[in-house]
């Protein structure tokens, strides 16, 4: 991980919580009139009394009172009871949105976001009374390999300053010798108006490189007491501890929009809004305050639910909210709303203790660029899970394994002429620089402008051989009028029969064959003036000869287009090609040649530079370690083969020597279950992939958003996020899937190019013009002007190769260049967060993100190479697939040897309990997994921690630290089960005891003497001492829902639990997470059973004769079980294991990359 991307990590947590929050952050807040007295509530456990809210109200307005500076208490008490049905709920939200505002106190707190079950970022703050903030966030061990102890990030807000200490190794520190350094954050960005909208939501406190001036003070109190005045249908909950305090927990409501106007004193009101300027909101006025709030909140039409509570102090202990809720609110529910969910709370506590945020000292404070390497990339701009990068390996050749030793000619051509060589050329054109093919032949002069950047190979072969003067004083021995071509090359004959330059060269892309006939076609179409490579029958045997396309007859040759097209010439070169077939005398097998001799007396070349790259360059990327040759065969070539590869969300295709598909990777929506048949072009997206059949026809696998294919012939397809889009045979573009942002709104034309990303895609149209659409097209910006042959379009930005030979890539929102390392390109293919360019030597650079080592492209030769989400792949020169980044899928599966008697599968590790009583754990926890030394006897993985029962009965939990973690209780224990952040287990005396967060109800365990426990992510099932179910916590999809019966176990999966009946029967309910319509979740086989297991979408369970049965949402690898028999079998989010009858351990889940793909260097996250 960059070092400044972990502190943009920690800005954007608190920018959210500010910006979320409201706009108080930039008001100095008052002290009340006693520093550091309560206002006092008292509060019953069943809500507050008539009396209490009086005393609540006068008690608040009279401290309000004597503080002139402060707000109206009073008022605001009366406006939100107004406001609201539950006059007890509104009385305390008041009360409490009242306390906060008065402000002058120290505070400390934490604030947490959970993106997905498995996956959460935390940060510590704390404030003292002068209205200064620390925020320290920690990076845990194992996941930078700089720091593989661990480290830490803090942003200190002192007197209006920002001062950033990023992660730095204890050599860098000594360089500067110092303890601790930091930089001082610079403000920028200050005239855009929508930049000047977010700071007065409220995002001054932290988000400071955006503001040109921030206030003195910060006040996260008054921060999180903005959501307590947009709030709407309040109701008491209940009551809760929270850190030994009792309070009152309220839910309420807030429109995100009512939120966004509060925070930046706007008041909608129909088309019109009163403006803190005195403007009008509407679009009759120029006033930059309200444009800005159109823009940034014009399309936030949504609600979502908050909960707050509330001591008897009226002071805030905890605030929290799904995110999910509010995406799914602004999605308009639907499927949007079965995205897992993502909480952020906020916890306040140590109330007025003695805190000082002092500036760091100034022999500390350092330049920033000392500190922040070169190939470091500030951001920070939220994670998107999905990516839709094009695949550009279809237009690419090889460069070939055998390269000639004579190296490259002299440019100018004064190297001595050679007509053999004893290999093919090396790659020595810039493929990003422009390139004319001179022809001075008898009858006149030819200029063909080559398309270095569409057909690199073929284009570096041609101008290589002319400068070696290969052609020189060679004929043009062949004419054909019923094709109208011309052709030459030929140096050692003069005819068809030549035996060439000593090599061939590759086609460029690969055809397509047929696999009854053996016939080869592909994509090139033919008209006058075009130079193209002559070839024989069958693959990669083109080397010198060429033709020149002469007439409309050459159109004939489009059914088979498989001959290379690579320059183009202008009007008076077609005229010499029209005056030289003029000369057409028939005769011979060939059809017949020109009546006198037309000699090429020389092909010289003229090279224009390619375009220097705008901004910084960035320095060259850190190549990883060679890796090892893949198993060859006999005669040395790759036992498979490929022809293209593409990288997608968590999974990738590639398609194979003999034109079918191999998908690897995670299969949780089926996208790596690849359809049968051949196939020419495929695609990965986020959770599916799509591919061109040898028919021209469409086939799409993976999830329901954007598998569903259009009818139709096609000549190019790419999947992004949710969505896909093709090229009709017309030109014409078609999208289909998630209608997110737009992504489907493709525009009118004929296009001979697209790319799908994320959230929006781009094409090329046939004049070469570069539109984009999607990503909500009021926030997308302008495509930079002029002509372009190639574009991929990525998460945050976009990358395209102009007709000029310049590369240009620039941020999809804001439209800013985006630095690229320096030198000379034959692609690019852009990811969600990283990029990568291939050269014209064949070698990769990476540039961006390098969480999982994305960006660590291996050494080596490539002729292709394709950029997912947090994971690349390239296609070597021995046709073989290498991918380098994150390896979680080959760690899932990674089972130690042994023999074992307990295994647990949590959602990205797994621990089991071997036969000496020892644990094992592998998979990966974002850092290394450490297994705790001792004797067990049950083990349980959850999300990012995993619990054992030592020998002794007690309880020991390891993991990233949290909830699970530090609250483990004393005593002895017969079973455990550990959730995403809680715990549950049964003591020596049946009851249940549970631990960690309780935010939906999931520790209040019930009462009662229980068998067995099973934790989901935010609830439980237990079985009773009479054998029924009781499940607490998370009412989530009917999984609370307890069937009726007896039962032997029962498992709590994501969405879903399986019960095993006391007859060997089982029944599921629930459903699928992310799909309402799938039931195959709940859809229990038939038959009797000894164990069931529940995961993410999925179930396992071990039939009487020890066989294994999965059924769920996934039709691969999750529910592909290997044969054999087994005694105890775990499902968990994305793979399941199973301890088979010998004692050893089988995993299972994503598919593994087949023969003949590599992975480069595994590693943890960093």
């Amino acid at each position: 991980m960059s070092r400044f991307r972990l502190v943009g990590m920690v800005v954007a947590v608190l920018a959210l919580l500010a910006s979320a929050c409201g706009g108080d952050t930039g008001v100095a807040s008052a002290p009340s009139a006693e520093a550091g007295t309560p206002v006092t509530t008292e509060a019953a456990a069943d809500g507050p009394s008539e009396a209490d809210d009086a005393l609540a109200s006068t008690t608040v307005a009279a401290a309000v009172a004597e503080d002139s500076e402060g707000p109206d208490a009073a008022a605001t008490i009366d406006a939100a009871a107004a406001a609201v049905d539950d006059d007890d709920a509104a009385m305390l939200l008041a009360s409490a949105r009242a306390a906060a505002v008065l402000g002058g106190r120290s505070v400390r707190g934490e604030a947490t976001i959970e993106l997905a079950p498995s996956f959460e970022i935390s940060t510590s703050f704390e404030s003292d009374a002068d209205g200064d903030l620390a925020v320290l966030a920690v990076l845990p061990p194992g996941v930078d390999p700089d720091f593989p102890g661990g480290a830490d990030a803090e942003i200190r807000y002192v007197g209006g300053v920002a001062y950033l200490r990023p992660p730095v190794t204890a050599g860098e520190l000594a360089g500067l010798d110092v303890d601790e350094a930091w930089f001082v954050a610079e403000p920028a960005l200050a005239g855009d108006p929508m930049v000047q909208a977010a700071g007065s939501a409220g995002v001054v406190c932290v988000f400071l490189q955006t503001l040109e001036e921030v206030p003195e003070e910060c006040d996260p109190l008054g921060d999180a007491g903005a959501f307590l005045e947009a709030a709407s249908e309040p109701h008491i909950v209940g009551r809760d501890d929270i850190g030994g305090v009792e309070t009152t927990r309220v839910r309420f409501t807030v429109s995100l929009l009512d939120l966004a106007a509060e925070a930046l004193d706007v008041v909608p009101d129909g088309g019109e809004a009163e403006t803190s300027d005195g403007g009008v909101f509407d679009d009759s006025v120029s006033d930059p305050f309200a444009e800005g709030f159109e823009q940034f909140f014009g399309f936030l039409d949504a609600e979502f639910e908050v909960e707050v509570w509330i001591d008897d102090d009226s002071l805030i202990r905890r605030l929290a909210f799904d995110l999910a809720s509010m995406l799914a609110s602004m999605a308009g529910g639907g499927e949007a709303a079965q995205m897992p969910s993502s909480v952020l709370t906020l916890e306040f506590y140590d109330f007025d203790a003695d805190i000082s945020v002092d500036a760091p000292p100034p022999d500390a404070i350092f330049d920033e660029d000392l500190l922040i390497s070169s190939d470091d990339y500030a951001t920070s701009e939220e994670y998107n899970p999905y990516d839709g990068t094009r695949d550009d390996t279809d237009r690419l050749g090889t460069v070939g394994s055998d390269v000639s030793a004579t190296g490259c000619p002299a440019v100018d051509g004064s190297s001595p002429r050679t007509i053999d060589f004893d290999g093919r050329q090396p790659m020595c054109i810039d493929s990003a620089a422009g390139y004319v093919a001179v022809f001075d032949t008898s009858e006149g002069e030819m200029r063909f402008v080559l398309t270095a950047s569409e057909t690199p190979l073929t284009v570096n072969n041609f101008v290589m051989l002319a400068r070696w003067g290969y052609y020189d004083d060679t004929l043009l021995f062949r004419t054909d009028p019923s094709i109208d071509i011309i052709q030459g090359g030929s140096p050692h004959t003069n005819t068809a029969a030549d035996p060439g330059p000593g090599y061939t060269i590759s086609d460029e892309p690969a055809f397509d064959e047929d696999p009854d006939t053996g016939q080869l076609t592909g994509p090139y179409r033919y008209q006058p003036g075009q130079l193209v490579m002559a070839r024989s029958a069958g693959r990669d045997t083109a080397g010198a000869q060429f033709f020149v396309t002469a007439g409309p007859n050459a159109a004939l040759l489009d059914s088979q287009g498989i001959y290379v097209v690579f320059g183009t010439t202008d009007d008076a070169g077609l005229a010499v090609a029209e005056s030289i077939i003029g000369l057409h005398e028939p005769g011979g097998a060939m059809g017949g040649a020109p009546s006198r001799d037309v000699t090429v007396h020389s092909v010289t070349i003229e090279e224009t530079p390619a375009l220097p790259q705008a901004g910084a360059q960035l320095a060259e990327p850190e190549l990883v370690e060679q890796v090892p040759a893949v198993t060859a065969d006999a005669e040395g070539h790759p036992e498979r083969t490929y022809m293209a590869v593409s990288s997608g969300g968590s999974h990738s295709c590639a398609i194979a020597a003999d034109s079918t598909i191999a998908c690897w990777g995670f299969n949780d929506a089926g996208q790596a279950s690849a359809p049968a048949g051949t196939y020419r072009a495929v695609s990965s997206g986020g959770s599916h992939s799509c591919a061109i059949a040898a028919d021209d026809s469409l086939v799409c696998w993976g999830d329901d958003y954007s598998a569903e294919a259009p009818a139709g012939t096609y000549r190019a397809v790419s999947s992004g996020g949710l969505f896909s889009c093709a090229i009709a045979t017309d030109g014409s573009l078609v999208c289909w899937g998630d209608d997110v942002w737009g992504a489907l709104d493709s525009p009118a034309g004929t296009y001979r190019a697209v790319s799908a990303g994320s959230e929006h895609s781009c094409a090329i149209a046939t004049d070469d013009s570069l539109v984009c659409w999607g990503a909500d097209s009021s926030r997308l910006a302008d495509v930079p002007g002029g002509a372009y042959r190639a574009v991929s379009a990525g998460g945050d930005h976009t990358c395209a190769t102009a007709v000029d030979g310049g590369l240009v890539c620039w941020e999809s929102v804001n439209g800013t260049r985006v630095e690229v390392p320096g030198g000379a390109y034959q692609a690019v293919s852009v990811g969600t967060f990283s990029s990568c360019a291939l050269t014209v030597d064949g070698s990769i650079a990476c540039w961006g993100d390098d969480v999982w080592g994305e960006a660590k492209a291996p050494s080596g030769v490539y002729k292709a190479v394709s950029v997912g989400t947090s994971h690349s792949c390239a296609l070597a020169v021995d046709d073989s697939v290498i991918c380098w980044g994150d390896v979680l899928m080959l760690r899932l599966l990674d089972a130690p040897a042994g023999t074992y008697k307990a295994v647990s599968v949590g959602s990205i590790h797994s621990c089991a309990v071997a036969t000496d009583d020892t644990i094992d754990c592998w998979g990966i926890i974002h850092g290394p997994i450490d297994s705790p030394s001792g004797a067990y006897r049950a083990v349980s993985a959850g999300g990012t921690r995993s619990c054992a029962i030592a020998a002794d009965d007690t309880i020991v939990c390891w993991g990233l630290i949290g909830a699970v973690r530090a609250d483990v209780p004393a005593g002895t224990y017969i079973d455990i089960s550990v959730g995403d952040q809680h715990g549950c287990a049964i003591a020596a005396d049946d009851t249940i005891v549970c631990w960690g967060d309780n935010d939906a109800g999931q520790t209040s365990a019930p009462a009662g003497a229980y068998k067995a426990v099973s934790a989901g992510p935010r609830y439980n099932c237990a079985i009773a001492a009479d054998d029924t179910i009781v499940c607490w916590g998370d009412e989530v999809f009917g999984a609370l829902d307890s069937p009726p019966g007896t039962f032997a176990a029962v498992d709590a999966g994501t969405a879903h639990n399986c019960a095993l009946a006391t007859d060997g029967t089982i029944t599921c309910l629930g459903r699928d997470p992310w799909n309402a319509n799938h039931s195959g979740v709940v859809d229990s086989p038939p038959g009797t059973y000894v164990a069931v297991s529940a995961g993410y979408r999925h179930s396992c369970a071990i039939a009487v004769d020890g066989t294994i049965a999965c059924w769920g949402a996934d039709d691969g690898g999750l529910v592909n079980v290997p044969a054999g028999t087994y005694k105890a079998v775990s499902a968990g989010d994305f793979h399941s294991c199973a301890i088979a009858t010998d004692d050893t351990i089988t995993c299972w889940g994503p598919l593994l990359p087949p023969e003949g793909v590599r992975w480069a260097s595994p590693a943890a996250p960093g």
